[in-house]
């Protein structure tokens, strides 16, 4: 046997031992240049410079906007930095501004130019932000689903559609045109129609600029806001909407509604994990019976909703605080794995409108994968524990008789549906009507009183972005603030009237939203609950 290596053999261990020196050298190169990164520290002049990527051309951009901007980011003028701390800031810095959808694209040049007397006087060196700015105006003509049609329910703060989930989605047509970046601010704005599958047009018209840009220079308040720690991002928005919202199949009506509002608030990207807003808002809506079907001079719903028919006038204020905290940073963030949600909001209605009420509502979510809770330093397991809650009061205010004794249907808590309570319909539990033509058991009225608590396991499943659980909810909706049309209603009692449901399901936030399809078992219901077991729904968060 021959044990001598070959001159082949011997040449190729020669060349795989001067890959490995050669590996080694760049590794030893890198970390060197890692360090010397680390220690470097880097300083930019102020302000930095503004340009357009058309030459010749200046940016529509405000330049005092950019300045805070990147200051907002973490970029200290006149203060050395470490690179990685300046590559971090800018990054950031860029991304926001990409987000407002104003810019096709935003460079920035670390170390810019500047004329070599600038140098000269002053070692330290200008940044330089190059804007490729959108065309001031966009155009849109499209189709696609409602939201509304999957999430099949009610917000407790704004009436939406609550079409049946045995009929099929509905479709819309849309054509927007919108203005941006006009004055300078990112502003934009946007005038849309739509028309749906049901022939219901709808028109909003809606500005929304930062906060501080509305108000006029040297004004103390705007100079408070741009103290903040993001106050150039707070945002205004304000809206006018006409549209028409489709009650029938629930509550045997339809709702006309004339809405002006501004908004003021924070952004999830300027304060995470908090975020707030105040809103005004006064809101003009006409309630519409259903007509009967075969008598056009009747009605077909309940004594109720023709109680409340006709026009109204709701002026109000609202405020709305949330937060968030995930801590896996690969979840979706309509399906958290880890971490706690919260959110409340409070509206008063007050005169000069006729609806007058507090009303309030506070929801919370824990998320914890079940490793932490066996105390096992295994990350890798797919499961996790979720735990929700839900509570929300609404009480009647008169005013000396301004306004009226009982809220709107449209005011009240609902409860039912894929993305409320599963296992019952869309508005499918709590007080009810008296019978009609169209509904065996009344139309939904809804409650001044409600709490849900839900608990869930979730697993991940050989599919991006999809998890498989199973879940429990226990909860009721009722009135026991509101005036009694037949007896006193006791905190016993409200708790007596607890529903419960448990199933299982699979969610999916492939599309964008989370879209869910579940199987649910009533275990608990009252005598004229609308229930169903088999349901898909459309969900922005675990509340919904």
């Amino acid at each position: 046997m021959n044990l001598v290596p070959s001159v082949t053999q011997q040449q190729a261990t020669e060349a795989r031992m001067r890959q490995l020196q050669q590996e080694q050298a760049q590794l030893e190169q890198q970390l060197r240049v890692q360090q010397f990164a680390a220690q470097y520290l880097t300083q930019f002049s102020f302000p930095a410079l503004v340009e357009s990527t058309k030459a010749g051309i200046a940016p529509r951009t405000d330049s005092e906007l950019i300045q805070h901007r990147l200051l907002e980011a973490g970029l200290l003028f006149e203060v050395p930095t470490s690179v990685g701390e300046t590559v971090e800031a800018v990054a950031g810095f860029v991304q926001q501004l990409e987000a407002s959808g104003c810019f096709d694209a935003v460079q920035v040049k670390l170390g810019g130019s500047t004329s070599s007397e600038d140098e000269k006087s002053d070692p330290s060196r200008k940044l330089t932000v190059t804007l490729d700015e959108k065309n001031w105006y966009k155009l849109y003509l499209g189709g696609g689903l409602k939201r509304d049609a999957f999430q099949q329910t009610s917000t407790p703060f704004g009436a939406s559609s609550t079409h049946d989930t045995s009929f099929l989605p509905t479709a819309e047509l849309e054509a927007s045109v919108g203005l941006r970046n006009i004055s300078g601010y990112l502003d934009t704005t946007d005038l849309q129609y739509t028309l749906d599958t049901h022939q219901i047009s709808s028109w909003s018209l809606q500005h929304q600029r930062p906060l501080y840009s509305a108000l006029p220079s040297g004004f103390i308040l705007r100079d408070w806001i741009l103290l903040l720690p993001s106050g150039s991002q707070y945002s205004l928005l304000s809206k006018a909407v006409w549209d028409t919202v489709d009650w029938e199949l629930t509550r045997s009506f339809r709702e006309c509604q004339r809405l002006l509002s501004v908004t003021a608030s924070t952004t999830r990207r300027t304060l995470p994990p908090f975020g707030a807003s105040i809103e005004w808002s006064l809101l003009f809506r006409d309630i519409i019976p259903r007509r009967h079907a075969s008598l056009p001079y009747h009605f077909d719903a309940s004594p109720e909703v023709l109680a409340h028919s006709g026009p109204s006038v709701k002026h109000s204020v609202s405020l709305r605080v949330e937060g968030n905290q995930c801590f896996d940073p690969e979840a979706s963030p309509y399906f958290p794995t880890s971490g706690y949600q919260y959110r409340i909001q409070t509206e008063a209605a007050v005169p000069p409108g006729d609806a007058g009420f507090v009303k309030s509502q506070a929801d919370v979510a824990l998320h914890v994968p079940v490793p932490s809770l066996l105390g096992s330093q295994n990350s890798s397991l797919p499961f996790s524990f979720h735990a929700m809650g839900s509570v929300g009061v609404l009480k009647t205010i008169s005013f000396d008789g301004l306004c009226r004794t009982s809220a709107s249907f449209s005011d009240r808590f609902l409860m039912g549906g894929p993305s409320n309570f599963k296992g019952f319909s869309p508005a499918g539990m709590g007080p009810r009507a008296a019978k009609t033509c169209k509904s065996s058991t009344g139309d939904a009225i809804g409650g001044d009183f409600f709490y849900k608590i839900t608990a869930m396991m979730s697993a991940a499943v050989p599919a991006p972005g999809t998890r498989m659980f199973v879940f429990g909810t226990v909860g009721t909706c009722a009135e026991i603030l509101s005036r009694p049309r037949w007896q006193v209603v006791s905190p016993r009692d409200v708790l007596a009237s607890s529903r419960s449901s448990v199933g299982v399901g699979l969610s999916t936030t492939m599309l964008g939203p989370r879209l869910d399809v579940t199987y649910a078992w009533p275990l608990r219901y009252g005598p004229v609950d609308h229930r169903r077991s088999f349901q898909i729904g459309m969900g922005f968060s675990m509340f919904e």
